[in-house]
């Protein structure tokens, strides 16, 4: 009696097909959530990222360059 075309092993290979699928939606999902959010790298608008320097402005908590006097995210003031 042949179980799913694969012999004694199809529930397996089955399974193990069920888990990459799932694990593909559960990563897409998480993605699109992250650019959703903001919650990804912060980037400019020419697609640089900034390394973070220490320096986070005080209200969006984005790092910022060392040489920025205002936060070009949300126009905040950085001391």
């Amino acid at each position: 009696m042949m179980m799913g075309g694969f012999g004694m092993f199809g529930w397996f290979f089955g399974l193990i097909f069920m888990l990459l699928f799932l694990g593909i939606f559960v990563l897409g999902a998480v993605w699109f959530v992250r650019q959703l959010t903001g919650n990804g790298p912060s980037r400019s608008d020419t697609g640089t990222v900034y390394p973070a320097s220490g320096r986070t402005c005080p209200t969006c908590g984005r790092p910022m360059q060392p040489n920025w006097t205002v936060c070009p995210y949300d126009g905040t003031p950085l001391t």
